[in-house]
């Protein structure tokens, strides 16, 4: 392909013919249309959930590109996004209101496998399969320059973040190339001996980070052009690589379905994993998957085999979410950088999916709500368990009372013993089934265990026995002639 500028289509900032609205049931859409469902249209993908950023729906639908969709990107401000795809075309869209595609940039002879914007979000750098990266100005949609020169597909592509505006190429020749978008030829390559499937340039431009299909990640030296250190862990090819916002941790993706985060820190301990997170598995189509940050560094991303974005929070490591919606692998996850919980993803299906995340944090007051909450539910225990505790005491204070003061009788014992002067104690027998009925009076009930004891003899002696902390008190004694107590007067 050929240097040459190319004129951008006839009204490309302004034209609306790529943009067409249909609902979810049309299937047979044009490759060369654009199409955004959105809840707040269709009806679909509603929830009544409260709303936490700008985006017209919860969730928005893009769809116009006509092959897989390899990566995704934000424009430095969040108000527009870029797609690269096997479709070898790059869209261009609008991050709020209906996401309208406002500029289609075609060119490359392969898939579009990397996109990066420049830090004034006037131009786009992508990297394809066709072995060339192109520098675009998205204005006029027009691509300003083919930078040649690596022998093999690029898989991966990184901008500067200051200083001069570098950017820094992997490929499956094995060399990672340092490019000035103002040249068509490379500044230099770094060579390897084995594909490179990742590369990431640190935030003071000094050192780039490098995987590939040795598993392991190698920290270059610019001023060296050498390896200064490597860091093991991954049991199978590097996907990805991204640095913190921090620029103090490293973010990089696998084909062993880990994401794993590193200490890139000066003088930092020999082995620099901080942690593993499970949850994102690649699948069987072994596609370059990434992970990214969000912007304040809490949260990381990567797409996945089993067609959901996983989300973790990189300080504990803790799934967060894992968000269905895509019908294939997802190639690729993107946080707003304006710092609203916006989400952006690209897939096999060949679409895009646009989000918010709902706030699953309990905000500082909300702690102290649940404190209050919680306290006012144990003081209700506490004190219903008080409440039935008065009951129960004053039942049996009344019980007392009235068994003392108004029944006619002397208050009931635990149990009598019945003894004689020749034979001593004949028999105890247990009062309590009389507690609650106080039918009969001693005498009576001391005559009724006579006559169903046997006893015969004719003067008894009865002691009255109750427990009072636990101590045995005899509180009366009675004498009592059993034989002056016929059968039918106890039946009584």
């Amino acid at each position: 392909m050929s240097g040459e500028k190319r004129p951008a289509p006839e009204g490309f900032a302004h034209s609306s013919q790529l943009v067409v609205k249909r609902k979810k049931s049309d299937a047979d859409l044009h490759p060369g249309n654009a199409v955004v469902k959105s809840s707040s249209q269709n009806g679909t993908l509603v929830q009544s959930i409260p709303r936490t950023s700008g985006l017209e729906a919860p969730i928005m639908e893009l769809t116009g590109h006509s092959g897989e969709v390899f990566t995704v990107r934000f424009n430095p401000t969040a108000q527009h996004i870029a797609s690269g795809s096997m479709d070898r075309s790059i869209l261009l869209w609008n991050t709020y209101g209906q996401c309208d595609n406002y500029g289609q940039l075609t060119g490359h002879k392969g898939a579009v496998l990397d996109l990066q914007w420049a830090r004034d979000s006037r131009a786009l750098f992508s990297a394809s399969a066709d072995m060339t990266l192109g520098s675009w100005d998205v204005e006029t949609g027009t691509r300003v320059r083919r930078h040649v020169g690596h022998e093999e597909i690029i898989n991966s592509l990184d901008i500067s973040k200051r200083g001069q505006e570098l950017l820094v190429s992997g490929s499956d020749d094995g060399c990672i190339g340092i490019w000035d978008p103002r040249q068509k030829d490379a500044l230099e390559y770094l060579e390897t001996e084995l594909p490179i499937t990742a590369v990431a340039l640190s935030e003071a431009g000094n050192e780039i980070y490098s995987g590939g299909i040795d598993n392991t990640i190698h920290v270059w030296d610019l001023r060296k052009k050498a390896v200064v250190y490597s860091m093991a862990g991954h049991t199978d090819t590097i996907t990805s690589l991204e640095i913190s916002p921090d620029s103090q941790s490293l973010l990089s993706n696998s084909h062993d379905s880990t994401v794993r985060t590193w200490d890139i820190r000066p003088f930092a301990p020999t082995n620099r994993m901080i942690r593993t997170f499970d949850g994102a598995p690649v699948g069987i189509e072994k596609n370059l998957i990434r992970a990214s940050w969000d912007p304040k560094g809490g949260k990381i991303a990567a797409g996945s085999g089993d067609r959901s974005v996983v989300v973790w929070d990189s300080n504990s490591g803790k799934l967060l979410y894992k968000l269905p919606g895509h019908k294939g692998t997802v190639n690729d996850v993107r946080f707003s950088p304006n710092e609203e919980p916006i989400i952006v993803s690209c897939s096999s299906d060949r679409n895009l999916m646009l989000g918010e995340l709902v706030s699953i944090f309990v905000k500082p007051y909300q702690h102290w709500t649940a404190v209050f909450v919680l306290l006012v539910t144990v003081m209700s225990l506490m004190g219903l368990i008080a409440l039935l505790g008065f009951f129960h005491w004053a039942a049996w204070t009344i019980h007392y009372f009235w068994r003392e003061n108004f029944s006619g009788r002397a208050i009931v014992p635990d149990f009598i013993v019945i003894s004689d002067e020749a034979n001593g104690v004949l028999v105890t027998q247990s009062l309590k089934r009389f507690h609650f009925l106080p039918i009969f009076t001693l005498a009576e009930t001391t005559a009724l265990t006579c006559l169903e004891t046997g006893i015969r003899t004719p003067v008894v002696f009865i002691d009255a026995v109750q427990r009072t902390h636990q101590r045995r008190e005899v509180f009366g004694r009675w004498v009592h002639n059993s034989a002056s107590v016929s059968t039918e007067q106890a039946q009584v």
